[in-house]
């Protein structure tokens, strides 16, 4: 913008900046004033001794206004004295230019302003949207946030504050690689922003997270079918790299000011939300509550005290025996989790790894279950005793990409320990809802040499096509069919389908939950001939382990 009150000049001035610029001008500082929130120009070609409104009233009056106080203003004047300039510099320009001026000076001055003010732009939007999707990230998404607010308080209406995740969008990412997973967080960045009206913000705080803010609601009533819009346009089909790909999104969500917290609180409400709605699961929505947030901060303080435990050495191994029913032969034992509390003594699995089995924690539980079975397994070998040993391995352990990189680094820490010397037990649905897990246990047994178990079958699809693609060696026969068998012809019926279907494929199977001699015997008879439960043993620390088997051996005429 050129901002002169003779022709002559806003004619020169125009022929030269105008092969490179698109220009427009004013005759006057009022005119100019007029003109410029329109305009918005990058630059400010303004002169000083003006008829009406002079050049440094105009650039006073410029950088007062937050709309205009960010466009560099260069003034092209013939006042020449050291006090004009300082002058000029004082009520905000960032150069100053002496009439009569040389063409090439101006143009290569209005450049480099341009290419400042252009690299400064550059800066403050790296500083405020994400760098994959370009939408705004945590920084400015917090400032809209705030905005939004204190608009909301003053028009009387109502704030939606939506926390969102991707159901399943890790496993997309590990089957296909970061750059199908970057792509379609490109497309569902999109998406959300068609789904949305104008005036609201989608941001991308990280990895396949989003915040939403949906401003300027009537009531609650309008909340709902916004929400539902964003699950139904997340849950549409996606064309990334001639690939189809699906996925659902959990949303959480708050309304501001009904929540009268602050914003930070208001994320955390809504992200707390955001877990229960998968916690329900998935492809949903879930509006926070006092009560939830109560449960969610009680669930996080219980998750802090298992990583506690895990860092404190305050968990043991126990293990239970598994014999052959026919020969009475130890065959093995398998590693059951316990945590010797302090004050509570021994606690269950079940009583503390649900709080944790959907967080990375789990990964670490397991791995230090794997490494204090191949320890308790090289003591049992030095005392003279080889006993197989099989460990509980989560879904998200499986997860991981470097899963089987980390067994072996495991597996190499006890050099005399054969990997044949470990079985992996995975839940039945667990392994099939995996994408990879077919490859996982295949890639393992193959490059490890260790064995994969199915726990609890029968609980999940238990069908030939299933049992052909997992290449597991033992199926273990769910106890809630074992501990009913001798009076529910149902589940009888259901442990002898299962040991038919593991003679046609060659897999051994284990019964769980034997607790008397009529079970066994029972057992026996439908063809199965190994199991465990407290029949058999309840689960002992490893000190016990060789204490009991040489008692058992003594009574059934068998050895190690």
């Amino acid at each position: 913008m050129v901002v002169d009150d003779l022709p002559l000049n806003v004619e020169i001035l125009g022929e030269a900046l105008e092969r490179d610029y698109d220009v427009f001008f004013a005759t006057s500082g009022r005119e100019a004033l007029a003109l410029v929130e329109s305009a918005a120009p990058d630059l400010i070609l303004l002169d000083v001794m003006m008829p009406d409104i002079n050049g440094y009233e105009v650039c006073r009056l410029l950088k007062e206004n937050p709309v205009t106080r960010g466009i560099p203003v260069i003034f092209v004047t013939s006042k020449t004295s050291n006090r004009d300039q300082e002058l000029g510099f004082q009520v905000g320009a960032v150069d100053y230019i002496t009439k009569p001026f040389s063409l090439p000076i101006v143009c290569a001055r209005v450049a480099i302003h341009v290419n400042l003010k252009r690299a400064e732009e550059r800066l403050v939007h790296l500083a405020n949207y994400d760098l994959l999707t370009h939408l705004p990230n945590r920084s400015l998404m917090i400032d809209r946030l705030q905005q939004g607010m204190a608009q909301t308080l003053r028009n009387n209406s109502l704030l939606a504050v939506c926390f969102m995740d991707l159901d399943d969008f890790k496993p997309i990412n590990d089957r296909y690689g970061h750059d199908v997973g970057d792509d379609l967080l490109v497309a569902v960045s999109a998406r959300l922003q068609d789904a949305v009206r104008a005036g609201d913000t989608v941001a991308r705080i990280g990895g396949d997270e989003f915040v939403i803010l949906l401003s300027s609601l009537r009531d609650l009533n309008e909340v709902e079918p916004a929400v539902d819009r964003i699950l139904q346009a997340v849950a549409l089909p996606f064309n990334v790299q001639s690939l189809e790909l699906t996925v659902s999104a959990s949303i959480g969500l708050t309304i501001f000011p009904l929540d009268e917290a602050d914003g930070d609180a208001l994320l955390r409400h809504a992200d707390a939300a955001m877990y229960e709605a998968k916690q329900r699961g998935r492809n949903r929505f879930h509006l926070y509550d006092n009560k939830l947030d109560h449960q969610i901060q009680q669930r996080y303080r219980e998750q802090e005290r298992v990583k506690e435990a895990l860092n404190h050495n305050e968990f043991r191994l126990y293990y239970q025996p598994k014999v052959s029913l026919r020969t009475g032969e130890v065959i093995g034992m398998e590693a059951l989790l316990r945590w010797q509390h302090p004050k509570r003594g021994v606690v269950g699995p079940y009583d503390f790894l649900p709080l944790v089995e959907s967080t990375d924690l789990i990964v670490e539980v397991g791995e230090w279950v794997l490494d204090h079975a191949l320890e308790q397994i090289r003591q049992w070998q030095v005392a003279g005793f080889c006993i197989p040993v099989s460990v509980n391995i989560a879904a998200r352990q499986m997860q991981q990409t470097d899963f089987v990189e980390h067994v072996r680094e495991i597996l190499a820490r006890y050099p005399d320990v054969p990997a044949i010397s470990i079985e992996m037990e995975i839940l039945e649905t667990a392994a099939l809802e995996i994408s990879r897990g077919a490859q996982i246990i295949r890639s393992s047994v193959e490059s490890l040499g260790i064995t994969f178990a199915l726990d609890d079958f029968g609980t999940g699809y238990s069908s030939l096509a299933y049992l052909k693609k997992l290449p597991v060696s033992t199926l273990k026969v769910d106890q809630s069919f074992v501990r009913d068998m001798l009076h529910d012809s149902e589940d009888q019926a259901i442990i002898g389908g299962i040991i038919q279907l593991a003679k046609v494929f060659r897999r051994k199977v284990v019964a769980e939950g034997v607790e008397t001699a009529e079970h066994a015997a029972k057992l026996l008879e439908l063809g199965c001939d190994f199991a465990q439960g407290f029949g058999i043993a309840r689960p002992m620390p490893g000190e016990q382990v060789l204490d009991w088997i040489k008692v058992w051996q003594a009574e059934h005429g068998t050895s190690a």
